[in-house]
């Protein structure tokens, strides 16, 4: 086991480092969720990317308590979480190969041979290495927000291995409850986890006790446990009103032409078991929509079930491998439509029995001597392909060029490349990319906003309202849309008109902080203060770690002779942003006017470490100097602060004073002249 988990540790070591990816930069580094001191349950249930998925949700808040958005924390527990599925795998092949059904009043299986025990290891082994090293593992493993399928699959394996253990146990008892708490886990990881009860089942029926009546009579408690976990799945759907999954900017198929499509993405899936590529991030798979697209891998499926139900009859552990594989997939391929019609995290899990039956053969059908090396040269190969994935998801640019590439009519990949380019500045680009979407699907308004945006970054603001327009045309309740016009009509100086298209974008999206804080800042400009001292008020219900609502608020409290609760605000920003210069500077001006003189001189100089060229806080770092009698240290920085700012109205009075107070007139005289002509 120590070789499996470090060929993992090695083939993931450079998974590591890579960046949030576009469902993971909603689910975590714009959930208000994760910055809660402690989540309530309803922001359990109900966070962004992660819907109905408390558990996930729970993991996502831990990590971002213990490391902030420092990306390498949340890798390290999706590996983790693999390694421990990995050893969980290894734990179920090698205990039923082990197992031998016996007769007899305790119904116990019993563990077989030596010769049959060393077997077992070596199958299992293969069978979790050649699984997790896989390269379509890579998707639920780098890509952070997908722990979701990663965590699922561990409680899967978890909920399996417990019921085998229990089989043999003298006390079989707590393993049922182990079980039970493994299927309650997953449910709240992901829905996927609904045909667990009944695989379990199947499984009991097939390795442990023979027939259904047997395993139903030995295990009654169990079963009834497990089937409750279902309640509970139903209860958070129903709670969160999570009824499909997707991707952001995907729109969900009807039933029908959903699964018309599902034959021929299986046919698919079972392509990459066996030849992972060409690996694509999202797919944009299309509707089957002709008689050939849709009739033959119909039939194909069905041919594959009809031979899977023959190996039932004749060997039902093959049949079990066979039928666990759908089964697996059933709940994301079948009648009920999922925003993307294919996804390679979805063969996470289903991916364990095809491996398994393919060691199976590998073993049954190559030389003894043969075997361990074919395993081998599929283990390195593999790794070596899942290594390079992992490169593509270390820069968000290029998975989206990789997309762009092998589906080069994805209207939504050419949207994210774009947006790619402009967290990148590379305005130009980005519009080619956005172009190219909006080309390919006209209706897209994620696109015409981004498009907005980058005319914004290029100083073409009548073309960006257009853009936004265009986004609303096809959205009216498009709140960010909304908001992006307000923030050109605060440029043109519109501020009532802002205020108001503000407001309605408040209306459709009432837990976005940052319309809350554009918001207030309009409201500020505009000199209601009050009002944007509340709108900054919620911002900060929603997202106490807002630290730029934190410190507009400081500003706002501060101009209302509110110093306390200022202050207050000034250190959080501080706490969340140790190196936010102009909250440095801002706290210095309060403790000094409370006469706290080495606190405020404290962050003087620490704003004047983070930003040097900072002639406001240089100027007031000398006022500071002067009050304390450091004349020629004060002269100093006001000479710094004109050097940086020679049209500096303040600065000059503030030198003049001190010259004054010198004896120095003449040259008092000169920067008394000089202040009212900077100002």
């Amino acid at each position: 086991m120590l070789l499996l988990c470090l060929a993992i540790l090695v083939v993931y070591a450079n998974s590591l480092t890579g960046p949030f990816l576009f469902d993971s930069v909603l689910g975590i580094t714009e959930s208000a969720v994760l910055r809660a001191s402690w989540p309530g349950w309803h922001q359990l249930l109900t966070a962004p990317a992660a819907g109905g998925r408390p558990l996930l949700t729970l993991s996502l808040w831990l990590n971002y308590a213990l490391h902030g958005l420092s990306p390498f924390g949340y890798h390290l527990v999706n590996l983790l979480t693999h390694l421990s599925a990995t050893l969980l795998l290894y734990g179920v092949v090698r205990r039923t190969l082990q197992l031998q059904k016996v007769s007899g009043t305790s119904g116990r299986p019993k563990v077989s041979d030596t010769s049959t025990s060393t077997d077992a290891e070596r199958i299992a082994f293969a069978t979790a290495l050649l699984w997790s090293l896989h390269p379509l593992q890579t998707q639920s493993v780098t890509y952070v927000i997908q722990r979701a399928e990663s965590l699922m699959g561990l409680c899967y394996l978890a909920t399996l291995y417990c019921v085998c253990r229990s089989a043999s146990s003298m006390k079989p008892r707590p393993w049922w409850v182990l079980a039970m708490i493994s299927c309650a886990a997953g449910m709240s990881s992901k829905a996927v986890m609904i045909t667990a009860p009944l695989l379990t089942l199947m499984y009991d029926r097939v390795f442990l006790a023979g027939s259904w009546r047997s395993a139903l009579r030995q295990r009654a408690p169990l079963y009834v446990g497990l089937a409750a976990t279902w309640g509970w799945l139903a209860y958070l759907i129903q709670a969160s009103g999570a009824a499909s999954e997707g991707s952001v900017g995907a729109s969900v198929m009807a039933p029908l032409a959903y699964l018309r499509s599902q034959p021929g993405v299986m046919l698919y899936y079972l392509k990459l078991i066996v030849w992972p590529h060409p690996l694509i991030f999202d797919y944009a798979w299309p509707a089957a929509s002709t008689i050939p697209a849709v009739l033959w891998p119909a039939l194909a499926v069905a041919l594959l079930l009809l031979l899977i139900a023959r190996a039932w009859k004749r060997s039902p552990a093959l049949g079990f491998l066979g039928i666990s594989f759908f089964l697996l997939l059933a709940p994301t391929s079948t009648l009920f439509p999922i925003a993307d019609v294919a996804a390679e995290h979805r063969l996470y899990l289903p991916l364990a029995p095809a491996i398994t039956l393919l060691v199976l053969i590998g073993r049954r059908l190559l030389p003894q001597r043969v075997a361990p090396w074919v395993a081998i040269m599929l283990a390195v190969s593999w790794s070596g392909l899942t290594i390079l994935r992992n490169l593509d998801y270390r820069d968000e640019t290029r998975i989206w060029q990789e997309t762009i590439a092998k589906r080069p009519l994805n209207a939504r990949a050419y949207n994210n490349l774009g947006l790619a380019l402009l967290k990148q500045a590379r305005t130009d680009e980005a519009m080619v990319a956005l172009r190219e979407s909006i080309r390919l699907n006209p209706n897209r308004p994620e696109a015409y906003q981004n498009l907005g945006n980058a005319f914004v970054g290029s100083g073409n603001l009548d073309e960006a309202m257009r853009a936004y327009d265009d986004a609303l045309r096809i959205k009216p309740d498009f709140a960010e849309a909304h908001m992006s016009a307000a923030n050109i009509l605060v440029l043109q100086g519109k501020l009532d008109e802002a205020i108001r298209r503000y407001k309605e974008a408040v209306q459709m999206k009432p837990g976005d902080a940052a319309i809350h804080i554009n918001l207030g800042t309009a409201l500020a400009l505009q000199g209601q203060v009050d009002q944007a001292i509340t709108q900054f008020r919620e911002v900060l219900r929603i997202d106490p770690s807002a630290a730029l609502a934190h410190y507009k608020l400081a500003n706002l409290l501060a101009k209302q002779g509110q110093r306390a609760e200022a202050i207050m605000h000034y250190q959080r920003v501080l706490r969340l942003s140790p190196r936010h210069a102009d909250a440095h500077n801002n706290l210095a001006a309060l403790l000094a006017e409370d006469g706290k003189f080495n606190e405020a001189e404290d962050h003087y100089r620490q704003a004047l470490a983070i930003k040097p060229e900072y002639a406001e806080a240089h100027n007031n770092f000398g006022v500071l100097l002067a009050q304390i009698g450091r004349a020629e240290d004060a002269k100093a920085h006001f000479e710094d602060a004109l050097r940086l700012k020679p049209n500096y109205p303040s600065a000059h009075n503030n030198l003049g004073l001190l010259l004054q107070s010198q004896g120095k007139m003449e040259e008092a005289q000169q920067h008394f002249e000089l202040a009212p002509l900077a100002q």
